[in-house]
């Protein structure tokens, strides 16, 4: 009798345990394919009617292109004078009506993370003992520190951007020396959702592609 319970203990185990690893591949794709899905409908949606009926005809996707180029045609309006201060304006605007703020706040927050993880600036996802010793902080090295930063210091000293939980946009600046500096594997982008998850998202283990600490950027 014992050895029946052992083995519907061991099936069950065995069930359970590739019922749970199907559902792991499986949600991840059926999400990922209902929000492209989602995103496609509504840009689609967005412009997609007004141009098919200026043009006299329905064209699937014609709308995702119209909002493509509005996006552009803002985002050089948006880099001048005038379109800035057109954009602060708005922005003041929104910022006083408290929920529509709350969440264009969010959203914008997570945009401008999300360019930020695609900025050449950022050389290297680096990990640097802060605030004390035995205390470790993401960062990311910028350059190495040159001028008056470079010749009151006794070693040669790197400046590392250490950003803020959850929002990357914010963060400090430090400058640590070189050899306290240990890259790691991760890309930019893996480092960023790592900070935006509060530690919840960590990419798995990598080998590394260079040492433990900065190489000489001469070399």
């Amino acid at each position: 009798m014992e050895r029946w319970r052992m083995k519907e203990h061991f099936f069950l185990r065995y069930i359970r345990n590739k019922f749970i690893a199907g559902l792991v591949t499986f949600v991840p794709f059926v999400i990922t394919f209902w929000v492209l899905k989602g995103v496609f409908n509504f840009v689609d949606g967005l412009l997609g009617p007004e141009v098919s009926r200026f043009i006299g005809r329905q064209i699937p996707g014609v709308g995702i292109v119209a909002t493509i180029v509005l996006v552009f045609i803002l985002g050089m309006l948006t880099t001048n004078f005038i379109g800035r201060s057109l954009l602060h304006l708005g922005e003041r605007i929104i910022a006083k009506i408290p929920f529509i703020k709350t969440l264009y706040d969010s959203v914008k927050q997570l945009i401008t993370a999300i360019a930020v993880s695609r900025r050449k600036e950022f050389q290297n996802v680096v990990l640097i003992e802060y605030p004390r010793r035995g205390a470790y902080v993401i960062g990311f090295s910028t350059k190495e520190c040159t001028g008056e930063l470079q010749q009151e210091t006794e070693q040669t000293v790197v400046s590392i951007f250490v950003p803020s939980t959850p929002n990357p946009t914010t963060g400090m600046l430090v400058f640590v020396p070189k050899e306290d500096v240990i890259k790691l594997a991760m890309s930019v982008e893996e480092a960023m959702k790592v900070i935006i998850s509060g530690g919840i998202v960590i990419p798995p283990t990598q080998l590394r592609r260079n040492p433990n600490y900065l190489p000489d950027e001469k070399s």
